[in-house]
């Protein structure tokens, strides 16, 4: 029977130490990386969303990051050579030894790799957007008179549909005419939903029931985003969904919804 060289034997020694000193899983991230908040993230989400591409965002994440997760891979692996010296007679020659074949760094990276859980959502957690496909959109055209709901819709197939799909009472509904319903209006039917869930979706990492059975606040609005005006309402009626495999928009920057409002519900900027 061969037996292994004294050096095979050390390795498989340091492979064996290696399993046992990381965790069976641990995570790139903790909360002490998210301290600062989402929302220095937030432009790269929002393209991402609208791109319909959640790597533009998890690749972007991967980028930025890179040297931190490298520096914290190299920290750990040289206090895993410091902690297996100690099982030996002569440490420092130990370590030193080491140092001079790549091939144990290269085993410890391997099972690290193996083992650490890229969580690249908890840096959004918590970065609740108002996003909506733009299928539930609508383009009413020019309102320049106020008139009463019933006429509207009379004079506008659209706007009827909108009222049905929207899930708002007879009386909500003319209070979103009333105050919202003026120039040149957008009317649109959305849900305020954490970006670090829709990424996850839109990734493959959420079961698509999970997704349907959420729950979530609904938003139906007008808007008119050449000037900056516009007219809400929350409601938990609508039938009417977010559908991460279509395309999807995302109220954000000035002249949103959100600028108008400066609302606290979701974030615009």
């Amino acid at each position: 029977m061969v037996r292994d060289s004294p050096d095979e034997e050390f390795r498989k020694d340091w492979q064996e130490f290696v399993k046992g000193f990381l965790p069976r899983k641990f995570t790139r991230y903790s909360q002490e990386d998210t301290r600062d908040g989402p929302q220095g993230y937030a432009k790269e989400v929002v393209e991402a969303i609208e791109k319909n591409d959640s790597f533009l965002f998890i690749d972007a994440i991967a980028d930025r990051s890179s040297n931190y997760a490298s520096d914290q891979k190299y920290t750990s692996y040289k206090e895993a050579v410091k902690e297996f010296a100690k099982e030996w007679e002569k440490p420092d020659d130990v370590i030193r030894g080491m140092s001079e074949h790549s091939y144990f760094q290269d085993d410890f990276d391997e099972i690290y790799e193996e083992r650490e859980e890229d969580n690249w959502w908890i840096l959004v957690e918590g970065l609740n957007l108002l996003v909506w496909n733009t299928e539930n959109q609508f383009s009413f055209g020019w309102v320049e008179s106020e008139r009463d709901v019933k006429t509207e819709m009379e004079l506008n197939p659209d706007l009827a549909k909108f009222y049905r799909m929207s899930g708002l009472t007879e009386k909500q509904f003319e209070e979103l005419v009333a105050n919202g319903y003026d120039y040149d209006v957008q009317g649109f039917i959305g849900e305020i939903v954490d970006a670090s869930v829709l990424l996850q979706q839109m990734a493959g990492m959420i079961p698509s029931m999970t997704w349907k059975n959420r729950g979530g606040e609904k938003i139906v609005a007008f808007h008119n985003g050449l000037n900056g005006s516009g007219y809400f309402l929350p409601t938990t009626h609508t039938k009417v969904g977010l559908d991460p495999a279509k395309k999807m928009e995302v109220d954000f920057g000035s002249y949103s919804l959100g600028d108008v409002y400066g609302g606290v519900d979701w974030t615009w900027r």
